[in-house]
Protein backbone atom coordinates (compact mmCIF):
# COMPACT_ATOMS: atom_id res chain seq x y z
CA UNK A 1 0.00 0.00 0.00
CA UNK A 2 1.11 3.36 -1.14
CA UNK A 3 2.15 5.79 1.75
CA UNK A 4 -0.16 9.22 0.71
CA UNK A 5 1.73 12.33 0.70
CA UNK A 6 -0.62 14.76 -0.92
CA UNK A 7 -3.80 14.87 -1.84
CA UNK A 8 -5.33 16.43 -4.98
CA UNK A 9 -9.11 17.16 -5.67
CA UNK A 10 -9.55 17.85 -9.16
CA UNK A 11 -12.00 20.77 -10.75
CA UNK A 12 -12.47 18.84 -13.68
CA UNK A 13 -12.49 14.95 -13.23
CA UNK A 14 -10.43 13.08 -15.89
CA UNK A 15 -11.98 10.15 -17.79
CA UNK A 16 -9.65 7.32 -17.91
CA UNK A 17 -10.88 4.02 -20.00
CA UNK A 18 -14.37 3.02 -17.72
CA UNK A 19 -13.23 5.39 -14.86
CA UNK A 20 -13.52 8.65 -14.11
CA UNK A 21 -11.30 10.01 -11.62
CA UNK A 22 -11.77 13.31 -9.34
CA UNK A 23 -8.99 13.14 -6.74
CA UNK A 24 -5.64 12.72 -7.25
CA UNK A 25 -3.02 10.30 -4.34
CA UNK A 26 0.40 11.62 -4.51
CA UNK A 27 3.30 9.93 -2.83
CA UNK A 28 6.03 11.50 -2.08
CA UNK A 29 9.47 11.14 -4.88
CA UNK A 30 12.33 9.11 -4.14
CA UNK A 31 15.67 9.52 -5.05
CA UNK A 32 15.42 6.66 -7.73
CA UNK A 33 12.42 8.64 -9.00
CA UNK A 34 14.40 11.93 -9.25
CA UNK A 35 17.39 9.71 -11.06
CA UNK A 36 15.07 8.35 -13.82
CA UNK A 37 12.83 11.79 -14.56
CA UNK A 38 14.80 14.84 -12.84
CA UNK A 39 14.81 17.67 -11.15
CA UNK A 40 11.78 19.44 -11.86
CA UNK A 41 12.73 23.05 -10.95
CA UNK A 42 15.74 24.82 -12.19
CA UNK A 43 16.91 28.18 -12.09
CA UNK A 44 17.18 30.41 -15.31
CA UNK A 45 20.83 32.20 -15.78
CA UNK A 46 18.45 35.73 -14.77
CA UNK A 47 17.93 34.07 -11.76
CA UNK A 48 14.66 33.02 -12.00
CA UNK A 49 13.04 30.05 -10.97
CA UNK A 50 11.06 27.50 -12.83
CA UNK A 51 9.67 24.67 -13.88
CA UNK A 52 10.15 22.04 -16.82
CA UNK A 53 6.38 20.82 -17.58
CA UNK A 54 7.38 17.81 -18.88
CA UNK A 55 9.50 16.86 -16.15
CA UNK A 56 5.96 17.32 -14.22
CA UNK A 57 3.53 15.74 -16.27
CA UNK A 58 6.12 12.40 -15.51
CA UNK A 59 6.33 13.00 -11.89
CA UNK A 60 2.26 13.57 -11.80
CA UNK A 61 2.07 10.33 -13.66
CA UNK A 62 4.25 8.25 -11.46
CA UNK A 63 3.46 9.64 -7.71
CA UNK A 64 -0.16 10.05 -8.76
CA UNK A 65 -0.24 6.35 -10.32
CA UNK A 66 -2.11 7.14 -13.56
CA UNK A 67 -1.34 6.86 -17.34
CA UNK A 68 0.67 10.10 -18.92
CA UNK A 69 -2.32 10.08 -21.50
CA UNK A 70 -4.40 10.99 -17.99
CA UNK A 71 -2.29 13.83 -17.32
CA UNK A 72 -2.68 15.14 -20.70
CA UNK A 73 -6.22 15.23 -20.22
CA UNK A 74 -6.19 17.68 -17.02
CA UNK A 75 -7.99 20.84 -16.83
CA UNK A 76 -5.25 23.43 -16.80
CA UNK A 77 -6.06 24.50 -13.29
CA UNK A 78 -5.59 21.18 -12.11
CA UNK A 79 -2.14 20.94 -13.96
CA UNK A 80 -1.51 24.15 -12.76
CA UNK A 81 -2.18 22.94 -8.91
CA UNK A 82 -0.59 19.79 -9.48
CA UNK A 83 2.59 21.51 -10.38
CA UNK A 84 2.31 22.89 -6.89
CA UNK A 85 1.88 19.26 -5.66
CA UNK A 86 5.23 17.91 -7.13
CA UNK A 87 7.70 21.37 -7.24
CA UNK A 88 6.15 21.52 -3.32
CA UNK A 89 8.13 17.99 -2.57
CA UNK A 90 11.43 19.57 -4.06
CA UNK A 91 11.13 22.48 -0.98
CA UNK A 92 13.39 23.20 1.99
CA UNK A 93 12.30 20.47 3.56
CA UNK A 94 11.06 22.83 6.33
Amino acid sequence: MKSVAETLKLSVPIEMGTETVSVLDFRKPSVGDIRRIGYPIFFTSEGDLKFNPDIVAKYISTLASIPPSAVDKMSIPDFTAAVGVVTGFFGSGD
